[in-house]
């Protein structure tokens, strides 16, 4: 089975932002909702100039590589300020 992304943590969040030219991607990861959490938290502010929102979101994007986008956009926003 081909691999999607090149690591191996159980979670993974596909994060686009505006570039110069075009919009541009980054990822945040962890093994868990936590963890990947602050991931995001750390990649939204080092773009947040930028406008930056997740568009998609995996749990274990080397195996079942389950679509939980909505999920984390949810827990994400619904926190506490960052």
């Amino acid at each position: 089975m081909e691999k999607r992304v090149p690591h191996d943590y159980m979670y993974h969040a596909e994060i686009m932002y505006e570039g110069e030219v075009a919009m541009r991607y980054t990822c945040a990861v962890g093994n868990t909702m936590e963890e990947l959490l602050n991931d995001i938290d750390k990649e939204f502010k080092e773009v947040q100039h930028r406008m930056p929102e997740i568009v998609e979101a995996l749990v274990f994007p080397n195996g079942i590589n389950k679509n939980i986008t909505n999920l984390v956009n949810r827990l994400y926003y619904q926190r506490e300020e960052k």
